[in-house]
């Protein structure tokens, strides 16, 4: 697949923001909502994202005119960064998988060939994922669970996709954030590991969470990743 020339500069100005765009939750100025009904994508998830032809956005049955993550929506899957689950589906409240997460970040970079081949012991050198994840190893974006698996099938929550996008923006030697996580009623709950990426989330103004709760350990919808590669391509306003 070729990435025309606006998502590759959009990719380079992302990368050189002072403040990693990282929308989990809203876009900016909607309006609070509960959490989403998370559900689990298939396994395996080849039809997932990645292998789908690029469709009209407006043929999505699931992606209502009127839902915060429409327009979105509209403007990943136009700009080849995600694809539809089928001809007529987006499957918003899909979970991500890890191999989703990293294989979008790899596109927002411009699908470059990774120099080193991957060893994580879960990733098949012939799926839809694989090369995004040697690059994400390579750039030291995704390490694994340090028993030398990736598990690519598996959801990926809002604070692993918080410390992945960190992770991405450390890689392109972007300024980070420090927020006050205990600004959110369950921001106790946030894993030691995960908390330095979040507190640059919150720092930042880019996660409000929902009803006053990060819900960093829920997994993260398809419609928030879709949000979170907007304000990638967004430049920094001020």
């Amino acid at each position: 697949m070729k990435y025309s020339s606006k998502i590759r500069k959009a990719a380079r100005r992302a990368a050189g923001t002072a403040a990693l765009a990282l929308i989990l939750a809203l876009p900016a100025g909607a309006a609070e909502a509960a959490a989403p009904s998370v559900v689990p994508a298939p396994s395996p998830s080849t039809a997932a994202d990645g292998v789908q032809a690029p469709v009209d956005p407006a043929a999505f049955t699931d992606v209502p005119a009127d839902a915060w993550y429409c327009d979105e929506v509209a403007e990943v899957v136009s700009a080849g960064l995600m694809s539809g689950t089928s001809a007529s589906t987006f499957s918003p409240d899909w979970a991500v998988t890890r191999g989703m997460a990293v294989t979008v970040l790899w596109r927002l970079s411009g699908a470059p060939e990774s120099a080193a081949e991957c060893t994580f012991a879960d990733v098949p050198a012939d799926t839809w994922y694989s090369e995004a994840a040697a690059w994400a190893q390579e750039q030291g974006i995704a390490a694994g669970n340090g028993t030398g698996a990736f598990r690519p099938e598996s959801a990926i929550t809002r604070e692993e996709l918080a410390v992945l996008l960190y992770q991405y923006a450390l890689s392109a030697q972007s300024d980070t954030a420090e927020g006050v996580l205990e600004l959110y009623r369950d921001g106790d709950t946030v894993s030691s590991w995960a908390r330095t990426a979040m507190e640059h989330a919150v720092g930042a103004g880019l996660i409000t969470g929902s009803g006053g709760a990060l819900s960093p350990r829920r997994a993260a919808t398809r419609a928030e990743l879709a949000a979170v590669l907007v304000r990638l391509t967004t430049p920094a306003m001020g």
